[in-house]
């Protein structure tokens, strides 16, 4: 089981590493994305509740049932649900369009619940912007 600070290192380990992929491939721009919102989602059910999820289906029951968590989980299940339809299903571009990455993934999904966690937390504004690289 990781430490809160554990799973805040793997956070920004990730969401560096989602500035470097190329939008040529919207798939793991969206998978990686998700990932980087599991650590942070996961660092602050362990600040709120002590609760370290097992799985996806323990994470996603524990964001239902906590009232301080509601915000969040309007921003990580819309994310869940596309990183497996990309997931499972063929054409990535039919599912987020490398257009709107910056908008739909980024600007409505990401940030909304980096600021609520970092609130949840205690810790500072740690935004910052992911720059696709042109392809």
């Amino acid at each position: 089981m990781a430490s809160i600070e554990q799973h805040i290192a793997q956070y920004r380990h990730n969401r560096r590493f989602v500035a470097t992929i190329s939008d040529q491939y919207c798939d793991w721009i969206v998978r990686s994305t998700f990932y980087t919102c599991v650590h942070l989602v996961d660092a602050t059910l362990a600040h709120l509740d002590n609760y370290h999820p097992i799985d996806h289906k323990t994470r996603n029951k524990a964001i239902a049932n906590i009232r301080q968590m509601e915000f969040i989980a309007k921003k990580y299940d819309p994310l869940y649900q596309l990183c497996r339809k990309i997931r499972f299903f063929a054409d990535p571009q039919l599912w987020v369009p490398k257009q709107q990455i910056a908008s739909q993934v980024f600007g409505r999904l990401l940030y909304p619940l980096e600021q609520s966690a970092f609130r949840l937390l205690g810790i500072s504004n740690e935004h910052s912007e992911i720059v696709i690289k042109p392809s």
